[in-house]
C-alpha cells in the first residue's frame, strides 16, 4: 500500500472518530445513565427535603403576628436533624445526576482531539506525498 493511501486512511479514521465523539454521549449518557426509578427517588427526596424545610420553621408567618404555637427545643432539634439528613441525601443524588449528565463527555472530547489530529496529520501527509509524486 502506498503512503498516500495510508494518509487518506488516516483522514478517514479521523473523521470517523470525530463523528463517533458526537454520538457517544447520547449512547452512554442521558436515558441510559439515569433511570426512571432514579428520577422518582430524586423527586421524592427533593419533595421530602422541601417539606422538612417547612416543618423546621412551620409557623414563621404566624410568629410574626404573635399567634404561633409553642414548639419545644427538642422538636426543633429533631426537625433540623431530619432536614440536614434529607439535604445530604439530595446533595448525593445531585452529584449522581451530574455524573449521569456528563457521562461520556470526557471520552468524547478525547475522541474529538485524536480524530482532529488524525485528520490533520493525514491531510498534511497526503498533501506532502502528492506534491512529492508530481515533481
Amino acid at each position: 500500500m502506498k503512503l498516500i493511501h495510508a494518509s487518506l486512511g488516516l483522514v478517514a479514521a479521523g473523521v470517523l472518530l470525530v463523528v463517533l465523539s458526537f454520538l457517544l454521549p447520547g449512547l452512554v449518557g442521558g436515558k441510559t445513565a439515569w433511570s426512571d426509578e432514579q428520577a422518582e427517588v430524586y423527586s421524592q427526596a427533593t419533595s421530602k427535603m422541601h417539606q422538612l424545610g417547612h416543618e423546621r420553621n412551620p409557623n414563621a408567618h404566624a410568629r410574626e403576628h404573635g399567634n404561633a404555637p409553642h414548639a419545644t427545643e427538642h422538636d426543633a432539634q429533631q426537625s433540623a436533624a431530619k432536614f440536614e439528613e434529607a439535604k445530604e441525601h439530595v446533595e448525593q443524588l445531585n452529584a449522581e445526576l451530574g455524573r449521569a449528565r456528563t457521562r461520556g463527555q470526557t471520552t468524547a472530547a478525547w475522541l474529538q482531539w485524536i480524530g482532529a489530529l488524525c485528520v490533520l496529520l493525514g491531510g498534511v501527509g497526503y498533501y506532502v506525498l502528492r506534491n512529492a509524486e508530481t515533481r
